[in-house]
C-alpha cells in the first residue's frame, strides 16, 4: 500500500484566526525560536507523516477505530502553536497543533476538521537541538 502523504496548505477561509500561547517566553526567546521556524515545521511534518503511516493508529473501516483514512483529503494547517520556557536546564517547549481536513460527507457541510494532531517538540538552546517529544490526539 502507498504511503500516506499529508500536505500542509494555507488555513481555510472559515477557520478562526490561531492562538500563539507564550509562557516563561521573553520577545527574545521568541525570535530565537522563530528563527528555527522552518526546521520546526519540517519536523512537524515528519512527525504528522509518521503517525498517520502507523498501523496500529490509523484505520481504514469506521468499524475499527478513528481516525478512518480515506475519510481524510490528505490536507492540514497549522491551528495553534504554544511555547514555554523551562529553566534548569534552559530549555523550550513547543507544542504545534495541527488540525487535518475530511472530505465532505454531507450536504452544507461548512466545517471539514477531523482529526488533530499535537505533535510536542524540544527545543535546546545550548546544544541548537530540535527533538519531538510525541503527539497527541484528538477527534474534532
Amino acid at each position: 500500500m502507498k504511503a500516506f502523504q499529508p500536505v500542509c496548505i494555507d488555513r481555510p477561509e472559515w477557520v478562526r484566526e490561531p492562538d500563539v500561547w507564550l509562557d516563561g517566553i521573553r520577545l527574545r526567546d521568541y525570535q530565537l525560536l522563530h528563527s528555527h521556524r522552518s526546521s520546526i515545521f519540517k519536523l512537524v511534518q515528519n512527525e504528522v507523516t509518521q503517525y498517520l503511516n502507523t498501523d496500529d493508529l490509523v484505520f481504514f473501516d469506521p468499524a475499527d477505530g478513528f481516525p478512518v483514512l480515506p475519510r481524510m483529503t490528505g490536507e492540514y494547517y497549522i491551528s495553534d502553536e504554544s511555547y514555554t520556557g523551562h529553566v534548569g536546564p534552559c530549555w523550550y517547549e513547543i507544542r504545534i497543533q495541527t488540525h487535518f481536513l475530511e472530505r465532505q460527507w454531507m450536504d452544507g457541510q461548512t466545517d471539514f476538521d477531523y482529526l488533530g494532531l499535537e505533535v510536542c517538540l524540544r527545543y535546546d538552546p545550548e546544544k541548537d537541538e530540535l527533538e519531538s517529544l510525541g503527539i497527541n490526539s484528538s477527534a474534532i
